[in-house]
């Protein structure tokens, strides 16, 4: 009994976490080389990645050739303050039956007061090319990204975990976004104060493709052999993931998914803009600090566009009673296939009725800020720290929690060099992190490998971050 119940209070989850893309959380490195030192920072990026998180760094003064042409990076990450691993282990592979107390002080733990969130992010740039001059530089670039992540607090763990035989009341809160998203944007950098300061921008044109944005508050109420969810929330969604899956997706049918259609080319759902802006001021000659923002703008969405919000308010749950008849003549005798139909006809009831606003909305891009700054030591050797933190909540934001990094590279060999790079991150929605990468790096060509992990999700904070960055095709002229 408790395992249908424990169904019908989790329906709006359902709703709110299944999508068909990829789960998200941006993770505040921006290229291969940062990436591989935990972060880098936007004193430390350079190249063609500056174009995403300094455009002032174009005009870096490390760069090799006036030319860069990549063609193909990509990006993985995922990860979240819910992956502590940890209190998962003991909680739901230890084999030991948890007591009362066992289940408070873990929950207590894992999650506190707050929501707990675990997503992926991915990223792809085919195109991305920049130029400079002795005291002016220009970039262009196309990227794919696509973001989702699930958040939710201790309530569902708690229902599941205790059931439903202790009087309690219990808050359930739960939040969905997911944004995919191509840019194509410009920039511009100028050197000032004799070169000891650059500043940059890159203005870009966002085509959406697909938005979801969901959140639930609600508090489940156990008493006796009565439980009650009294609930309220609200979804915008557009693109794909509107028309095939919210508008499709149906919880009372033997297949939920039966009517669900999504295309992963249903075409551009909303149109944006957005810039990035940075600064970058030498202290002296070997030592670099910048600041700058990022993902600054909105996108309306207009294909699909849809707002829902429940007509009802509360699930409630009293206790069943047998219709004997019914019992014999329409389920065979079946009381499980009796009692779920008794629920699912409740659940219907309460959960079912939606408000549909079809008209379109704006959505923030996920604004950041970040500062940092860089010590060249020699030639070979080079020191980067820095700080992110997100400026809003759209789908795709930082932590509001910020994030340190610091790493550092060292370039074995001339011409021809690999770089090595490593370095930690601390802060944000995760524990401890540790990146390396490597590269090969010619006067024509570049190729680079980095990955980021966190050894133990309970070191240094709480959460994992998993991430590896690859480029196949850099050029130089």
């Amino acid at each position: 009994m408790t395992a249908s119940i424990l169904r019908h209070t989790g329906l709006l989850l359902a709703v709110l976490l299944l999508s068909h893309g990829t789960l998200h959380a941006q993770v505040g490195t921006h290229g291969l080389p940062a990436l591989g030192m935990a972060g880098g920072g936007p004193a430390f990026v350079h190249d063609n990645d500056a174009l995403f998180l300094n455009p002032a760094n174009l005009l870096y003064p490390g760069q090799r050739g006036r030319g860069v042409l990549t063609l193909g990076q990509t990006q993985a990450f995922t990860g979240g303050s819910l992956y502590q691993f940890n209190h998962y282990n003991a909680t739901f592979t230890g084999g030991q039956q948890l007591t009362g107390h066992d289940v408070t002080a873990t929950l207590d733990a894992w999650f506190g007061a707050d929501r707990r969130r675990a997503g992926v992010f991915a990223e792809a740039v085919p195109l991305a090319f920049s130029y400079r001059l002795p005291r002016r530089a220009f970039g262009l670039a196309v990227r794919a990204r696509t973001y989702s992540q699930a958040g939710l607090n201790r309530g569902l763990f708690d229902l599941v975990l205790r059931g439903t035989e202790e009087s309690r009341e219990i808050p359930l809160d739960l939040e969905f976004g997911h944004l995919s998203t191509v840019d194509v944007s410009v920039a511009y950098s100028q050197a000032l104060l004799g070169g000891r300061l650059t500043v940059g921008v890159a203005p870009k044109i966002v085509f959406g493709l697909e938005y979801m944005q969901a959140e639930m508050t609600s508090t489940v109420v156990v008493e006796d052999d009565a439980l009650a969810h009294r609930f309220a929330y609200t979804a915008r969604a557009a693109g794909g993931v509107s028309g095939g899956l919210v508008a499709g997706f149906s919880l009372f049918q033997s297949d939920p998914m039966a009517n669900v259609e999504i295309s992963p080319f249903s075409g551009i759902a909303g149109q944006g803009f957005g810039v990035d802006l940075g600064a970058t001021f030498a202290l002296r000659n070997d030592v670099l600090v910048a600041a700058s923002l990022t993902d600054l703008g909105q996108i309306a969405w207009r294909q699909d566009a849809q707002t829902v919000t429940p007509l009802g308010s509360e699930f409630r749950f009293d206790g069943l009673t047998f219709d004997r008849d019914r019992l014999r003549d329409e389920y065979d005798n079946s009381v499980g296939a009796y009692l779920e139909a008794q629920l699912d006809s409740l659940a219907r009831e309460a959960y079912a009725g939606v408000a549909r606003d079809l008209s379109g909305f704006t959505s923030a891009l996920p604004a950041a800020a970040h500062v940092g700054g860089t010590w060249f030591i020699t030639r070979k050797a080079t020191l980067a720290a820095g700080s992110s933190v997100a400026l809003n909540r759209a789908p795709g934001s930082l932590s509001h929690q910020p994030s340190f990094y610091a790493g550092a590279e060292y370039r074995l060999g001339g011409r021809v060099a690999l770089p090595l790079r490593t370095g930690l991150r601390m802060g944000g929605e995760g524990a401890l992190t540790v990146g390396f990468g490597l590269g090969l790096e010619t006067p024509v060509y570049d190729f680079g490998l980095s990955v980021a992990a966190t050894p133990k999700t309970d070191v240094l904070g709480a959460g994992g971050r998993y991430m590896v960055a690859l480029s196949v095709g850099t050029f130089r002229f």
